[in-house]
């Protein structure tokens, strides 16, 4: 088969030169003999841009082999797509964008086709898309390039894999898949790199492969943010597929009992916060904290209460305390708690409200896919380094060990729903919520200004801590 790379003119088309390991990609694709290949391993890879700067070119590559001339209904000869839809428009269609001319080719969004010289098109979207399923039960592609392929099930591969079976004018067109992904336990493990057969194959890549990026930086920003979860440093940075058996727990239950009442070293900045996450049904709880840094001093847990009651709570609870921030979960009902405190606040400036959105854009995007993940994330390595403590909850401590993580968009870590930790435990896992939010808000809590009378305590490095009422 041709190099589907046909001249050096045409690669500096799309302004873009090929790393090593994305030469030998393509020259593996290229192998008569290899019908599909898994590629990637690991974060920043450039797995996304191989995955798009190849299917352009094998779409070449077919119209040049059938002689091919542009019509008036251009032929579906791929698929391009990842789990879901959303997630493909907002990351490898951009990456699409970004790397392919838009003068090479034409896009109808509403039918979700990219057409190519008039003459082939590209389907594309997500898995979770009805309309693409209906034409996998009917349409023949000469290729498929999915996505973020840990994220789908052996079944969803084997309705692609059902596809790829192109004739064009009685030529038959050598049927390729290409899967990139992450390391993940899934069913690429078992047939890539466990269990392979001669037509598939596994090309590594990782971040210190890609030429084009400061790839060592990105391994030692990986390495820190990921120093407490050493198995995904070695997925992550070193794609090893063989470090991610164990659980995907975020908080072990070793980590949250050893919390529980544990003397934290205090120091002389002291910050103190209230946090709150209200009920947002009849079977939730309001669950509030009061923080002395990293230590739980104080709790309230109560049913569903109107909004100017809870801020109410909050405020007393603020004012025994003497503390500089209030955090409350603003989605929902917390919406309104927020709104009730501002009022309640007035012009007084000894403190602040710090509405949480869990679901806003994280300070690191590259490595989260929201704020909740990043709030989880940095409490699971305070509790892992041993610098939390909570009062004696069973309840707490199953909660903070219920929640799981898993690879989002882009690679990026997502903490699993809220509804479906319910689902599990049988109850809303509000107070583990809360004390994430706590944790998280002290980056942004200012130091606690003490009274007079309270000063020769803080120079005694601290307020001693206060006994919880069921202790």
């Amino acid at each position: 088969m041709q190099s589907t790379l046909e001249t050096p003119q045409e690669t500096r088309t799309i302004d873009r030169r090929l790393s090593p390991k994305q030469t030998l990609a393509f020259d593996t694709l290229e192998d008569p003999k290899v019908e599909e290949l898994l590629y990637g391993g690991a974060k920043y890879g450039g797995k996304s841009v191989f995955g798009c700067i190849w299917s352009y070119f094998y779409c070449k590559y077919i119209i040049k082999l059938c002689k091919l001339k542009p019509r008036e209904y251009p032929i579906p000869v791929g698929f391009m797509g990842r789990k879901q839809g959303t997630d493909f428009m907002d990351t490898t269609f951009e990456t699409w964008k970004r790397f392919i001319p838009f003068d090479l080719y034409k896009v109808h969004e509403q039918k979700k086709e990219i057409v190519i010289e008039d003459t082939v098109k590209i389907n594309f979207g997500g898995l979770d898309d009805q309309l693409n399923i209906n034409k996998f039960n009917s349409a023949e592609y000469a290729f498929a390039f999915v996505d973020q392929a840990e994220e789908i099930t052996r079944d969803d591969a084997g309705m692609i894999r059902g596809t790829l079976r192109l004739e064009i004018d009685g030529i038959k067109i050598p049927t390729k898949a290409l899967w990139t992904a992450n390391p993940a336990i899934c069913w690429l493990k078992d047939d890539f790199i466990l269990s392979p057969i001669p037509v598939r194959r596994f090309v590594q890549a990782l971040p210190i492969d890609n030429v084009f990026v400061d790839g060592r930086a990105y391994v030692e920003r990986l390495k820190e943010a990921f120093r407490h979860r050493p198995e995904l440093v070695q997925a992550l940075v070193f794609g090893s597929w063989d470090q991610l058996e164990g659980s995907n727990i975020l908080i072990s239950h070793m980590d949250a009992q050893f919390a529980v009442n544990l003397e934290v070293p205090t120091t002389k900045a002291i910050k103190r916060l209230i946090v709150c996450d209200p009920s947002r049904f009849g079977d939730d709880e309001t669950v509030v904290y009061a923080f002395q840094n990293t230590s739980v001093i104080d709790q309230e847990i109560f049913g569903k209460k109107d909004t100017f009651e809870t801020a109410g709570r909050l405020l007393a609870m603020r004012n025994k305390h003497q503390a500089t921030l209030i955090v409350v979960d603003e989605i929902g009902i917390g919406a309104g708690v927020v709104d009730a405190l501002v009022k309640l606040k007035g012009r007084n400036r000894t403190w602040g409200v710090y509405p949480f959105n869990s679901a806003s854009k994280p300070k690191d995007e590259i490595m989260f896919i929201n704020t909740r993940a990043e709030a989880w994330w940095y409490a699971s390595g305070l509790f892992n380094d041993q610098k939390v403590s909570i009062p004696p909850d069973p309840i707490l401590v199953g909660q903070l060990a219920a929640s799981t993580y898993k690879y989002g968009r882009g690679g990026r870590v997502q903490i699993e729903d809220k509804e479906d930790i319910k689902k599990r435990l049988n109850r809303s896992p509000d107070r583990a919520d809360a004390i994430v939010m706590g944790l998280y808000a002290l980056q942004d809590t200012p130091v606690w200004r003490p009274y007079v009378e309270d000063y020769r305590g803080l120079r005694n490095n601290g307020p001693k801590r206060r006994p919880y009422p069921n202790e």
